[in-house]
Order: structure tokens, then C-alpha cells, then sequence
């Protein structure tokens, strides 16, 4: 894979996921000016090593679950949206939407059952889960875990088994038939209280388990969380509020460990990552630069 150029401008908190061997990435905020999301979003093709613009979200984002059935579909739910009077952000949204990367457009899913944002949205099996965040006031941490059969959406939303540890801005994929919640924080901001724990839900039991916790409690990697050769890769996030580390840790589901790999080459927070090719694209987090990589043992 050749050395990906910057992504076209610095963002941050956007969301991104990987389909057809390309990354696609979605909204967030532009670096200095946060308020409000933006609604630009662009896709990387490491044929042509170029990043190449897509059509607008309906709606500035940032805060979104986002997730893929890795074939052609791209979903994301709730976040933090564009208020269109007054030129700033709403905390939650019950929006949710399906982006098709073959004809480039958005389709209007059913409303989740309350506003939220910073939640993780995973797909798996096809049905959508979106499980935790915080309240649209941003004055609770959720553990509310919906679940939507992308076969019956009339039936909208239903209601799952909920996460042990309410949290939110954590990291969630969904990796040999199980889901996994990581890290995360409770509160905001400066108030934020960093997150280890990892658990880990069975959909056919629906219940959860607790697993191997984070070397560090992180947040903020939400979008840099990467499956690879049968392993969860983290890449980066915040110790504390703005304080963001190189670090990229490494979870064996067979033997339940988590281990330190090589560090990133610089701190960063709230960016995304893909594995594009068997190597990992890491971009955006503050930044417009873009940087390639496979993981290994320091």
C-alpha cells in the first residue's frame, strides 16, 4: 500500500469505516472551529491514492455509532448534530442512516427510541446494536442497549440487554460471533473519569461478560479500533480530557491478554483508522495527517 496523502483538511471526533478496501470517513469537527459539525465526508482508495469527496451527510456529525456489513453498507446513529438555527450543535440525535457505496446515498432509518450520542454502534449478524453513551442534557451516562433487524425494520428498535458499566466515547466491534464494548469514560470534558473495562455480549444469550480490562483506562479511540489477524487493535485515544497518548494496545480473544505494541508516531485522539491491505491507514484526530502501518511487538 503506498503512503496515504493528509486527509483534505483537519477534523476531528469523525467516523469512519472501511468497505471494498477503502476507507470512507464522515463528518466530525474541523480543527478551530467545532461548532458546528460538518457534513463533508471523503474516501481513500489506496489504488489511487487519492482521497476523493463524497456527497454530503443530510446532517453535520460528529459523536455517531458508525459501523458496516463490510460488503456495501455503511450505518451510523445518533451524535452530536448540526443545529441548523443557531449555528452551533445539538447533544443527541435518534437519527440513524445507511450509506451505500455503490450509488452514494443516504437512506433514512428508524429513529432510536431517545436522542443519545457517544455510543457505539456495531453491526453483526444483520442486525444493528447501539448500546451506551450519554443523555442529549449530557448529564447521565447510558448502558441502554437497541437492537434493529435490518430484515424487519417496521418493527423498529428493540431493547437488549443492557451494558454493565454505563459509559460512552469507547470503542465497540463485533469479532467471532461476539460483541465487544472497550474503554470509554463516565462524565465530560474536564469532569471525565477514563474507562478500563471491557465486556464483552453474546447475542444468542444475550447477556454480557466482563473481559480482560485495558492496560490504561482510554477513551476517545472509538473510530481507531481495528480488528487485524484475529486480534482488537486500539490506536491512540485520551488519557484525560485533551490528553491524548501514541500508545496502541493489543486483545487476544483466545487467551483473554491484552498486550502493548509500537507506539504511533505522535499522541493523538479522535481520529480514524482502517486496515486497508493488511496495514492500518490512521488519519485525522486534530490533524489532517495521514499514516500507514502494521503493528508489532516493541
Amino acid at each position: 500500500m503506498p503512503t496515504p496523502p493528509n486527509y483534505p483538511f483537519s477534523t476531528s471526533e469523525a467516523q469512519g469505516a472501511v468497505v471494498g478496501g477503502r476507507l470512507y470517513v464522515f463528518g466530525g469537527f474541523v480543527q478551530n472551529t467545532f461548532v458546528p459539525p460538518h457534513r463533508q465526508a471523503n474516501v481513500y482508495s489506496p489504488i489511487t491514492n487519492q482521497w476523493t469527496a463524497l456527497p454530503n451527510l443530510p446532517k453535520g456529525v460528529t459523536h455517531a455509532g458508525m459501523t458496516t456489513d463490510g460488503q456495501r453498507y455503511i450505518y451510523y446513529a445518533s451524535g452530536y448534530i448540526e443545529n441548523d438555527t443557531l449555528n452551533g450543535q445539538i447533544f443527541g440525535s435518534r437519527a440513524a442512516w445507511r450509506f451505500d457505496t455503490q450509488v452514494l446515498t443516504y437512506t433514512a432509518l428508524p429513529f432510536l427510541p431517545v436522542p443519545r450520542a457517544a455510543g457505539v454502534l456495531v453491526w453483526h449478524a444483520d442486525k444493528l446494536h447501539y448500546i451506551g453513551g450519554a443523555n442529549i442534557e449530557r448529564t447521565q451516562d447510558v448502558g441502554d442497549h437497541y437492537v434493529l433487524d435490518l430484515n424487519n425494520l417496521n418493527a423498529g428498535w428493540t431493547t437488549a440487554a443492557a451494558l454493565p458499566n454505563p459509559r460512552h466515547h469507547a470503542a465497540g466491534l463485533a469479532l467471532g460471533g461476539l460483541i465487544y464494548y472497550i474503554g470509554g469514560q463516565h462524565k465530560h470534558d474536564g469532569a471525565l473519569v477514563p474507562q478500563a473495562d471491557v465486556h464483552r455480549y453474546n447475542p444468542l444469550t444475550d447477556s454480557w461478560t466482563a473481559v480482560a480490562s485495558l492496560p490504561t483506562p482510554l477513551n476517545h479511540m472509538g473510530s481507531a479500533t481495528v480488528v487485524i489477524d484475529g486480534r482488537i487493535i486500539t490506536l491512540g485515544g485520551q488519557v484525560l480530557h485533551n490528553a491524548a497518548i501514541s500508545s496502541m494496545y493489543s486483545y487476544n480473544p483466545t487467551t483473554d491478554q491484552w498486550s502493548a505494541l509500537n507506539n504511533l508516531p505522535v499522541n493523538r485522539h479522535s481520529a480514524v483508522a482502517g486496515v486497508l491491505d493488511g496495514v492500518i491507514c490512521y488519519t485525522t484526530g486534530l490533524s489532517s495527517k495521514t499514516f500507514k502501518g502494521i503493528p508489532v511487538a516493541p
